[in-house]
């Protein structure tokens, strides 16, 4: 009952055959004449008879026979969908520089793999009842396939290539992208509990109890009226800010209103306010009423699909993932990788081991990547995940891995991208569309999946689109550059932890409100004892459109943790230090958010902010500023920091008054609390400079900004000429 394809093929190229295009034509007509059988194509060269490219029938084999090749041979893969039932080992391949070996769709062929099988078995209709409290019912009915025997268990379902949600209360749907709305989620309320003893300030709260706080849905009404039992359903639980993590169903009574639920020991919700509880239930037949919803039951191994207008799927082509990784690399040097598609399917591209497995010289070129990770919660798998994965656990040597004109849309969980070592290089990549879940994962290793260091085996520091880590050779950089981000649901948009990341250039909006706090752009920054030539480089970003009604993001974001005014490292690591935030356009967000000290901000443009979001005193600043003297968390008045008086406000140490040491040069900005200036009316910048309280401040403008560029609303933020902006050199 699964669908068969027909065979497709690769070929060996050497690097003395790289002028020769023809054995691609003749090869094609070779296969075409004798079908399955392996082939070799010989040519006729003027230096005599040689073996111009070695057709082979499994991109298995073609890896194999790349070892004996000569460095800088490529495996080049022919027109086709592949569909293997195994992943693709590439292992102890090393070319060299200049003379990489190259895995490659073959010039002016379009290669995808394909992770899924097609469903051909007989589907058919079943009717569906449930009651309702209050009386009354509501009918329906399914589709129904049984999947063959021998058939991997499934995770995800397509139907003619659109992916469909599985079976989930709140509904919401894919193909219209309200699965990204908060407002598609059921709500908690104030009377919910939550009993990890992780939480700051714990106080036991056993069990884990979700009070559903629904009162208006636009597709649903309150857990307690729908009459849906939700004993044994995944509930996705948006309980701890940037964390949502899934936890199963332990006990709920259809007709009430509350449920409990089971946590991990070593989840994170460290900042847990019940009204901010954000859920939707997952995966029980109980749920399946919705089109574009399905299931998978495992005891009977049936699917259940409910279609648009109860379409018959024998009318479309259902697909479903039953892969995890097209190809897994690793004991690898001097490899690129390029212009291969990836559907329902992805790459696992690691060094685990330094010493025998190791990942150096990689480069990731011109892939497409369409859903390529998902959680298998459906299978019982509420923490795990297997993302695109790309990293060297040697973080003390250059890893020299580049990623490179690569798309992604449609992830699920977090990370989407599992990225680590020192001076990797991220270029002209698209994010679009992806984590409508959220849910912080563990990520396995393929090769040792017993492996718990780095960042296998254990959860994240939350949710993140696109999370960059740290470089740790002194001197080295890891480079950011020309990526688009956006229509993402995790907290932050790319986010990045403390030191010798430059990221530019960058394009990043349309952030949702389905995770609390975040920004299209986060990132920590230095401790105090840190050279500052480690510093945080951000310059050149576009970041915009992220008033999400529930939770407005910041667009630029030094961060720390608002109850920790650790000016130095007498209690732990201090608050970021020597950020620099230079020549960003940043609206309709929160604005920029600067916590720490000794930071350079100069250049930027803001505006379009709003002034009531989570982390403001409700008045209008583009440029929020944390300071000792008058705003945040850690003023030298402000609790918090009088608690903390031997790294807060500590007299004779400037690096301990937050943000005294740092410099806010020619920023231009559309308001500052009521200060102008910088504008035509009003050409001096005093008023304005007066509001950071900070070691220089010049030059900054509010009060006038559309006056002073050419056609913001166009996107044309460059200053008009003869106006002050363009005397003063703002923005």
């Amino acid at each position: 009952n699964v669908h068969k394809r027909t065979p497709t093929y690769v070929l060996i190229e050497r690097p003395q055959d790289l002028h020769a295009k023809g054995p691609c034509v003749g090869f094609r007509e070779a296969t075409h004449r004798h079908g399955n059988r392996p082939l070799r194509f010989t040519k006729r060269h003027k230096q005599g008879e040689r073996d111009s490219v070695t057709p082979i029938a499994d991109l298995q084999d073609c890896v194999d026979f790349l070892r004996s090749e000569p460095k800088g041979s490529s495996c080049l893969l022919l027109e086709g969908n592949y569909h293997t039932n195994h992943t693709v080992i590439v292992r102890n391949l090393h070319g060299a520089y200049g003379s990489p070996y190259v895995i490659s769709a073959a010039p002016g062929h379009r290669v995808t793999f394909d992770g899924t099988i097609d469903v051909t078995a007989t589907w058919k209709w079943r009717n569906s009842t449930r009651s309702l409290p209050g009386g009354g019912e509501i009918t329906g009915g399914h589709w129904v396939a049984v999947l063959p025997v021998g058939v991997p268990e499934p995770w995800q379902l397509f139907a003619d290539g659109e992916m469909q949600v599985v079976a989930r209360w709140p509904n919401a749907r894919w193909d219209d992208k309200t699965v990204f709305e908060s407002s598609y989620w059921a709500h908690g309320s104030a009377a919910s509990t939550y009993c990890g003893k992780e939480m700051r300030g714990y106080v036991d709260g056993a069990p884990c109890k979700m009070v559903d706080g629904t009162n208006a849905h636009p597709s649903e009404m309150s857990l307690a009226a729908s009459g849906i039992n939700a004993t044994g359903s995944a509930a996705i639980l948006n309980i701890g800010h940037w964390y949502t993590f899934c936890g199963m169903v332990e006990s709920h009574t259809p007709g009430e209103s509350n449920f409990t639920y089971a946590i991990g020991d070593d989840w994170k919700v460290k900042k847990y306010v019940a009204e901010h509880d954000l859920y939707y239930l997952e995966g029980s037949l109980d749920l399946l009423d919705g089109p574009t919803e399905w299931m998978y039951e495992r005891s009977t191994r049936e699917i259940h699909f409910k279609t648009i207008d109860d379409a018959s799927p024998a009318s479309m082509r259902v697909q479903v993932r039953v892969q995890e990784y097209a190809i897994a690399i690793t004991d690898v040097s001097n490899l690129k990788v390029s212009n291969l598609g990836f559907f329902a399917t992805t790459i696992y591209a690691a060094g685990e081991n330094p010493r025998y497995a190791d990942l150096r010289s990689v480069t990731l070129d011109s892939l497409r990547f369409a859903f390529p990770s998902a959680q298998k919660r459906l299978l019982g798998k509420t923490e795990q995940s297997w993302p695109t994965t790309f990293m060297r656990m040697n973080t003390w040597e250059e890893s020299n891995l580049t990623m490179f004109n690569c798309s992604f849309f449609g992830s699920e969980g977090h990370p989407q991208v599992l990225s680590m070592g020192s001076g990797m290089v991220f270029d002209n990549n698209l994010f679009e569309w992806s984590d409508w879940t959220a849910v912080t994962t563990k990520p396995l290793a393929f090769f040792d999946t017993s492996i718990t260091k780095g960042p296998f085996g254990k959860f994240g520091s939350g949710a993140f689109t696109f999370e960059i880590d740290r470089s740790y050779v002194p001197g080295l950089r890891t480079v950011v550059r020309r990526n688009t981000v956006h229509h993402s649901g995790a907290s932050a948009g790319i986010a990045i932890t403390a030191r010798l990341v430059t990221t530019e250039l960058n394009h990043v909006s349309w952030q949702f409100g389905i995770q609390e706090d975040g920004g299209l752009m986060q990132m920590s920054g230095l401790d105090v004892t840190e050279p500052a030539e480690w510093g945080l480089v951000n310059e050149r970003n576009w970041l915009h459109d992220a008033l999400a009604t529930r939770s407005t993001k910041w667009g630029l974001r030094f961060d720390r943790n608002n109850a920790l005014c650790y000016g130095s490292t007498g209690s732990g690591k201090s608050w970021a230090y020597h950020g620099t935030m230079r020549a960003n356009v940043v609206w309709n967000c929160n604005g920029m958010m600067v916590k720490g000290n000794n930071h350079t901000i100069e250049y930027n443009t803001i505006f379009g902010t709003d002034p009531l979001n989570f982390e403001s005193d409700g008045t209008p600043r583009d440029l929020a500023v944390y300071s000792y003297e008058d705003f945040g968390t850690c003023q030298c008045t402000d609790q918090y920091c009088i608690d903390q008086s031997s790294t807060c406000c500590v007299q004779g140490d400037s690096n301990t008054f937050e943000n005294a040491n740092s410099r806010f040069l020619k920023n231009g900005l559309e308001h500052l609390l009521d200060a102008v200036g910088g504008t035509a009316e009003v050409p001096s910048t005093t008023a304005v400079d007066a509001m950071f309280h900070s070691l220089v401040s010049s030059d900054n403008s509010a009060g006038g900004l559309f006056n002073q560029l050419r056609d913001p609303n166009n996107l044309d933020f460059r200053p008009r000429d003869g106006s002050v902006w363009a005397s003063k050199g703002i923005g």
